[in-house]
C-alpha cells in the first residue's frame, strides 16, 4: 500500500530534509521526612524537616522526595541538585522568580506538577557544574504530570528538558551553550511560545506519538534545528532557525508536520 506524501509550502523560505512524510505549511522530595502542604524550603544551608521539626543538616538542598507543595524563594546562592529529586503524584513544586539552581548530579524528575514561573527580570537559572552530565535536568514522566516553565534560563547543560508522558507547557525561556535542548516522547504534549535555543547541538526533537507545537521561537547556532520523528504530530509556526549547520526541520518518514512562517538560514 502506497504511503500519500503532500508537501504544501507557501510564504515560507527554508530547506526542507524529508522523505515519505505528511507536512503541510501555510504562511509557512525529603528523604526521611513529610513535607507539609504549604512548607517553604528555608535558605541558606540544606535544611531539612523531619516529623514537623526544622533541623540543620547535610541532607541534600533540595529535598529527595515531593509528596506535596513545596517552594524554593529567591536566596542568594544557587540551590545544589546533586541527585534525583522527584515530585511524585500529589506533589507541587514552585520555583519563584530569581532562583538558581546547579546541579552537579541527579535530575529534576515530575510526576506530580511543577511551576516554574520567572520574569523577564529575574528569570529562573538552571546551570550544571559538569556540561557533560548528559541525563536530562528537567525530566517530565508521569502520565498526569503537568509542568509549566515562563521566563527560565537553561545553561550549559548537556541535555536540558525531556519529557515522556504528561504535558509541559514552556514559553519566554533560553536555552543556551548545551547539546540537547529538549526531547519529547510518545504520550506527550508540548507547547512552546517565545523561546530561544542559542548553541545547542540539537534544538528540538519529537518522537513516537508526541504533540508538539511550537510557535514565535528561534534557533541559532546549532548543527540541527528541529527533527521530527514517526508518529509525531507536530505544529511549527512563525519560527525562524539560523546559523544551522545541518537539517533545519528534519520530518522523518510517518510523521505529522504543519509548517507556516518558517524561515531557515544555513551556513
Amino acid at each position: 500500500m502506497g504511503l500519500l506524501v503532500i508537501f504544501i509550502f507557501t510564504n515560507s523560505f527554508f530547506e526542507i530534509v524529508s522523505t515519505r512524510a505528511t507536512a503541510s505549511s501555510t504562511n509557512s522530595e525529603i528523604d526521611k521526612g513529610m513535607l507539609h502542604s504549604g512548607e517553604v524550603l528555608p535558605n541558606p544551608g540544606g535544611y531539612v524537616q523531619e516529623n514537623g521539626d526544622l533541623e540543620e543538616g547535610n541532607e541534600p538542598d533540595i529535598p529527595l522526595i515531593i509528596d506535596s507543595e513545596l517552594r524554593l524563594l529567591k536566596r542568594e546562592q544557587p540551590y545544589l541538585l546533586s541527585s534525583d529529586t522527584v515530585v511524585i503524584e500529589g506533589g507541587k513544586l514552585i520555583i519563584d522568580p530569581g532562583v538558581i539552581i546547579e546541579r552537579s548530579e541527579g535530575s529534576l524528575v515530575i510526576q506530580g506538577e511543577m511551576v516554574m514561573l520567572g520574569t523577564a527580570d529575574e528569570p529562573i537559572t538552571l546551570k550544571s557544574s559538569d556540561p557533560y552530565f548528559s541525563p536530562p535536568f528537567v525530566l517530565i514522566e508521569g502520565s498526569i504530570a503537568s509542568s509549566t516553565i515562563k521566563n527560565a534560563v537553561f545553561k550549559d547543560i548537556f541535555h536540558s528538558l525531556s519529557i515522556r508522558a504528561g504535558t509541559l507547557s514552556i514559553e519566554d525561556s533560553l536555552f543556551e551553550n548545551g547539546t540537547m535542548g529538549f526531547i519529547a516522547y510518545g504520550g506527550s504534549s508540548v507547547y512552546a511560545h517565545s523561546i530561544t535555543l542559542n548553541a545547542i547541538t540539537t534544538g528540538i526533537q519529537a518522537y513516537d506519538s508526541s504533540r508538539f507545537s511550537i510557535a514565535s521561537s528561534t534557533i541559532r547556532s546549532s548543527q540541527q534545528g528541529i527533527l521530527l520523528f514517526q508518529g509525531v504530530i507536530a505544529n511549527v509556526t512563525s519560527t525562524t532557525l539560523s546559523d544551522i549547520k545541518r537539517e533545519g526541520v528534519h520530518i522523518f518518514d510517518g510523521a505529522v508536520a504543519s509548517l507556516t512562517n518558517i524561515y531557515i538560514q544555513h551556513v
